[in-house]
């Protein structure tokens, strides 16, 4: 009945008209409305297939998980923002639009939230969170939709390995002569962020040990349980360490970085002496669960096998 409301002009002989149409996006419960037509999805670069990875990971980790359409959307017209550090953008809506946040961040330091109301369901970390104050429910799910990757994408799960390390630079990173100088060794894989999505993860998980100064590099390692270290190679990554902080303290953890020509050296010691962070597969769980609509439509996935 909802997808012929919406896309038939003619109800009983009356036009459904363009007023209408936005009456009902505002009034009716969301997520009812996803099921007839597309999640409008706030992310960083559009739709372009070779914009960075980790802003073209959300809309897929979305439809794959939850079996909904997304469309992108500029942050004043979206019906949600979720992956990437977004909520600079959210702070200064002017709109009258609520949008769901699930999953997104802060990109760096600053005062504590003054925008809008929101629809909060998650955020990537506990830095994120306390700036947000009384706004955020006290059943806030913590973690960053970049760790569903493992879940969305099962087919790079358990591939051969044929790197020994891959080294994911941040794209403003890309050019550093440290970048150049590794990549050329034997068993070093460069890792292009500005590739397309399924392409990055199978990279990814082709290797053995990942050496990242890209956030989302980190974080779908971690989801495939490959051993992954942070590496700083400049100052150009906007926001510093912040977004990093917020990641790691979910887990109750500092982000912690290596030094990049140590790490090369001693890739099979860093491989051995690793350990995944604490809890994350109930980090999953929680993600999953909270995304809006989850109670309506449900998700593909059996959250009680997630870690199992």
């Amino acid at each position: 009945m909802l997808r012929e409301l919406w896309f038939n002009p003619k109800i009983e002989g009356a036009e459904l008209s363009v007023n209408v149409k936005a009456f009902v996006r505002k009034s009716v419960y969301k997520p009812l409305l996803w099921r007839a037509t597309p999640i409008r999805l706030a992310w960083a670069g559009g739709e372009d297939e070779e914009g960075n990875f980790g802003d073209q990971l959300g809309p897929l980790l979305i439809s794959r998980i939850f079996g909904v359409r997304v469309k992108h959307s500029g942050v004043s017209a979206a019906d949600m923002v979720a992956l990437g550090s977004m909520m600079e953008g959210v702070e200064e809506l002017v709109t009258g639009l609520h949008p769901y946040i699930w999953g997104t961040g802060f990109i760096q330091p600053g005062p504590d939230y003054s925008g809008r109301a929101l629809r909060i369901r998650a955020v990537r970390g506990r830095m994120t969170l306390e700036r947000l104050g009384s706004l955020a429910p006290e059943n806030t799910a913590l973690g960053d939709p970049g760790l569903l990757a493992n879940i969305a994408f099962p087919e790079f799960q358990s591939l051969p390995k044929r790197f020994k390390v891959g080294l994911i630079p941040h794209y403003v990173d890309q050019g550093d002569v440290r970048v150049r100088q590794f990549s050329a060794l034997s068993g070093v894989r460069l890792i292009n962020v500005l590739r397309p999505v399924p392409e990055v993860l199978r990279n990814i998980s082709e290797c053995d040990l990942i050496l990242s100064s890209s956030l989302h590099g980190l974080i779908v390692s971690e989801s495939y349980g490959i051993p992954n270290y942070w590496i700083q190679l400049g100052d150009d990554v906007i926001g510093g360490r912040y977004k990093f902080d917020d990641y790691y303290s979910t887990f109750g953890r500092r982000a912690r970085s290596v030094d990049v020509q140590r790490a090369v050296a001693s890739a099979e010691e860093l491989t051995r002496s690793w350990q995944p962070l604490p809890n994350v597969p109930q980090v999953q769980r929680d993600l999953i669960q909270a995304f809006p609509g989850y109670r309506t439509f449900g998700s593909g996935v059996d959250v009680r096998n997630i870690g199992g």
